[in-house]
């Protein structure tokens, strides 16, 4: 069983029938029955003999396929070690650097309080993105390669608790930005509802995204975390910016005490590193006031949202006195982000 076809699980895996052929090659045939096994090296042979028609395709043709495909590839986990460096039959350089120019790239934040996701997320920047040897370095790749981000609102469904944005998920943020060198096109962010029921479940069926045509109920909320944060980055990435010639209070004074802006031997890594943190800080505090103060119809609108995205019972919306709220009251109601409290 198995034929010698030059790069075959590349020309299985790029029309899709890779994981069925590796599925029925790992079967034991002594343990089916007749029929069975006839049918196992029937279909094993007709895979082999699409993978075979495949290999015979022109070059220039086989290029304008796999970059069709490619578009619509699943996004790599930049925090997975196994995603830092492409799969095994990417024999062809060529069809290597169009892996790289055209997957995309998505920083999962599901178990953000676990200090390896970024570290891994980082090396990827490092090794690979910001790597002048790496056919994936970042100023080869056109059109300009991002890394999205995501943004979650956890809730475990429990009526007592809110929704919330982790500090952790925020501060993430910054410290990517930092190491893209405070580039804020680098990043794409996107905001999604995380169920947080079960405890590291990293399955997508455990997120939801918000708003992703920008349409709904959803849209305006979606826009102000949206503005509120690039605001932010943009801030981070002026104060990369600004030249030596400042004074140190002028570029530090707002993030920290004034001696430790005027103090000589504090290394500029570890300002901006506060500068990180008051960032984080200022912004998760605007995020939790969106729907954490005042009526708790703020917080019953956002449950509400979250309940219908993940399907649940009607019993979840009948204990929730927020949800019971925002029901007698429908509505989109206020939701506060007093931007200029931090930012000019």
């Amino acid at each position: 069983m198995g034929l010698n076809i030059p790069d075959k699980k590349h020309h299985m895996h790029m029309i899709g029938t890779l994981q069925e052929y590796e599925y029925l090659m790992a079967l034991d045939p002594t343990a089916l029955n007749l029929d069975q096994q006839e049918y196992l090296n029937e279909r094993i042979s007709v895979l082999e003999l699409e993978a075979r028609i495949r290999s015979t395709i022109p070059y220039d043709v086989k290029q304008k396929i796999y970059r069709y495909l490619l578009v619509d590839a699943e996004p790599i986990d930049v925090t997975r070690l196994e995603n830092h460096v492409a799969p095994a039959y990417y024999t062809d350089p060529h069809a290597e650097f169009d892996y790289w120019r055209l997957t995309p790239f998505v920083y999962a934040t599901d178990n953000i309080h676990d200090a390896v996701i970024s570290t891994n997320a980082h090396e990827f920047v490092e090794n690979i993105l910001l790597n002048p040897t790496h056919m994936a370095r970042l100023y080869t790749l056109d059109p300009p390669k991002q890394i999205t981000y995501e943004i979650l609102i956890r809730w475990d469904f429990v009526p007592m608790f809110l929704p919330e944005i982790s500090l952790p998920n925020v501060e993430s943020l910054f410290d990517l930005l930092h190491v893209l060198g405070g580039d804020p096109n680098r990043i794409e962010l996107k905001f999604l509802f995380k169920d947080i029921r079960v405890v590291y479940d990293r399955s997508p069926s455990s997120k939801k995204e918000i708003a992703p045509d920008n349409k709904g109920r959803l849209r305006i909320m979606k826009a102000k975390m949206l503005d509120l944060l690039q605001t932010a980055m943009m801030e981070y990435h002026h104060c990369l910016s600004t030249p030596s010639t400042i004074s140190p209070l002028q570029k530090w004074g707002k993030y920290m005490r004034p001696q430790d802006a005027m103090d000589p031997d504090k290394t500029d890594d570890s300002k901006y590193k506060k500068v990180r943190i008051w960032l984080a800080d200022a912004c998760s505090e605007l995020l939790d006031r969106m729907w954490d103060s005042g009526s708790g119809r703020r917080a019953g609108f956002v449950k509400w949202h979250m309940l219908e995205a993940f399907g649940m019972d009607q019993s979840y919306y009948n204990q929730d006195p927020n949800v019971v709220l925002y029901c007698n009251e429908p509505g989109i109601p206020f939701l506060p982000l007093n931007k200029k409290r931090f930012f000019s």
